[in-house]
């Protein structure tokens, strides 16, 4: 399964082997399900998850007062840490548990479908196509864009928007 739309996976160099202890996934923008809606989902399914503690240490409870200084806006570690997660690697894990984790990632994933709301500008859907390398998009009503039930309007494809000259 390539799951690249929606997420960031570790890259690995052929030239040298890493065992890895968890393993890292990061949520892609702009979709349709937070973090804690994926791990809540993968621990129903038993699959164990743990948030980033690193993401942005500033936003820590237990540091908040400590004298610190701060550089910028911090959006690179806070968004680490609103969309990063791990989940644990040990020897013991075979295919089949690989599998496992896969079908359950699927199963989750093919419940959030990329949509669009109806007032979205034609060039800013163009735009989600072309980044997720996809054809067509859903498109529901502005009233219900974060419910989970939408008001489907209507489906656009790219070469609708290609042929009436989008860009």
């Amino acid at each position: 399964k390539n799951f690249s739309k929606y997420l960031s996976l570790p890259g690995f160099d052929s030239n040298y082997f890493h065992t890895y202890y968890t393993f890292p996934i990061l949520l892609k923008d702009n979709l349709k399900f937070k973090r804690v809606d994926l791990t809540k989902f993968l621990e129903k399914n038993n699959i164990q998850t743990r948030p980033s503690f690193a993401g942005c240490l500033p936003d820590q409870p237990g540091l908040r007062y400590e004298p610190h200084r701060v550089s910028g806006n911090l959006i690179n570690s806070r968004y680490i840490r609103d969309n990063l997660f791990f989940i644990g690697i040990h020897p013991q894990l075979n295919k089949s548990d690989f599998d496992y984790f896969i079908n359950v990632l699927d199963k989750f994933i093919t419940n959030f479908p990329l949509v669009v709301n109806e007032s979205m500008p034609a060039s800013k859907a163009l735009a989600i196509m072309n980044e997720r390398k996809i054809t067509s998009l859903l498109v529901v009503s502005d009233k219900n864009l974060n419910k989970k039930n939408k008001s489907l309007k209507g489906i656009i494809h790219i070469h609708f928007l290609l042929k009436n000259g989008i860009k």
